[in-house]
């Protein structure tokens, strides 16, 4: 026979049995509701991945195309010059090509344009060109002097 003691404790089984059951269908109900946002993410990013790839590859097939349409304008360039007796030969004395000898000429110009090191031609632009000092200009003023404007190779934004 049953006594009292045993229908408590077995009450209060069934009684953790269904807190238990409660909380795992509130932490499935969650696991749910994850993984639809995480499928829904994974579906835009998806989407945002094909989007790129097809930019990808418009951008590769325009570079392509703009490469073989600038060999085009080169070999009808090439043609007509060789076509063309009185114009400017391809190759100059030396052999070297019309662009490798603009290219060397570049590149001696400058060289000699560059500064040695630690000599420093080109002058810092001073803030206080660019800027009135209000104690500067109080004494000039009482001297009679206008400031000079700034030197023209600075711009005066203000």
């Amino acid at each position: 026979m049953l006594t009292v003691e045993q229908i408590r404790q077995l009450e209060e089984k069934v009684r953790k049995m269904v807190e238990f059951i409660g909380k795992l269908k509130s932490e499935n109900a969650s696991l749910k509701e994850r993984l639809s946002n995480s499928i829904e993410r994974i579906e835009n990013l998806e989407e945002l991945l094909k989007k790129y790839k097809e930019s990808q590859q418009e951008i590769e097939e325009g570079i392509l195309s703009t490469l073989d349409h600038l060999n085009q304008i080169e070999d009808e360039i090439i043609s007509s010059k060789e076509d063309s007796s009185g114009s400017a030969p391809l190759h100059d004395a030396s052999g070297e090509s019309t662009i490798e000898a603009v290219s060397n000429f570049a590149e001696e110009k400058e060289q000699h344009t560059d500064t040695p090191k630690g000599e420093d031609t080109a002058k810092e632009p001073d803030n206080n060109d660019l800027f009135v000092d209000e104690n500067n200009s109080e004494s000039e003023e009482k001297n009679g002097d206008i400031p000079a404007p700034p030197p023209s190779s600075q711009l005066d934004i203000f």
